[in-house]
């Protein structure tokens, strides 16, 4: 979806149904959706509908979005309208209405917890013989459970740093300076996950790769599509791994 499709269904939806379209509204840092305003008459008097699309392509039917609280309401013309030009299935007040449950094909998985990694970030420090300096945990900033390590490499000293986003992605850096991870691969602490755990570390290719937008990626970066486009990352790993407020 995007504006310029999203306007010319509006229209086609006020033209099906006599209404005037009016406000045009796109997502943003603050929205998920796109939202179309139509007025018409009832009972002799003016009305107002919204029309909404979520980034996911989820529709909707509103009587009003006063103060961020849309109150959901079915239109069987507008359903009709949708259904018969593009496919379109309008969700029904009850279903907007019902209880929330986060799906799990795309919900964000919270299984791990500081004890857990701080026990997988002992054992990957026991098997390597690193040291392990300290764990920090996500917060409002960063998004990431992190185990900062010193070690030997060619002789000489260095940091190690595992990662762990909320949705349990897994990846290694050389640095964090500024905000700015420093992505690398290690096959000892890669083996060290697998055998332990079963845990896949990502890649540096993986993570410097180039950024694409995905409904699973908003979902699994805890943001959403809007605040994707907001922050523009111009990688995965920094889609992934973010210290975004």
């Amino acid at each position: 979806m995007d504006t310029a499709t999203f306007t010319r269904i509006a229209k086609a939806v006020a033209s099906a149904n006599q209404y005037r379209l009016g406000k045009i509204a796109e997502p943003g840092v603050t929205s998920n959706f796109w939202g179309a305003e139509f007025t018409y008459r009832v009972n002799y008097q003016d009305a107002k509908r919204y029309l909404l699309c979520s980034c996911d392509e989820r529709w909707a039917v509103c009587s009003s979005v006063n103060s961020g609280s849309p109150q959901l309401e079915e239109c069987a013309e507008i359903a009709a309208t949708l259904k018969s030009f593009y496919g379109i299935e309008v969700g029904t007040k009850a279903e907007m209405d019902a209880e929330f449950e986060l799906p799990a094909e795309i919900s964000i998985l919270r299984n791990m917890d500081t004890t857990t990694f701080t026990r997988i970030a002992k054992a990957v420090a026991s098997a390597n013989k690193y040291r392990l300096v300290s764990i920090s945990e996500p917060g409002v900033t960063p998004n990431f459970w992190c185990a900062e390590y010193t070690c030997r490499i060619n002789y000489q000293d260095a940091k190690r740093y595992l990662l762990c986003s909320c949705d349990e992605r897994w990846a290694l850096c050389s640095s964090l300076y500024c905000g700015h991870p420093q992505f690398e691969d290690c096959a000892e602490i890669a083996a060290t996950l697998k055998a332990f755990y079963g845990i896949e570390l990502g890649t540096k290719a993986e993570m410097d790769a180039e950024f694409e937008l995905t409904v699973e990626i908003s979902c699994l970066s805890g943001f959403g599509v809007s605040a994707l486009k907001y922050w523009n990352p111009q990688t995965m790993g920094a889609a992934l791994f973010n210290w975004w407020d």
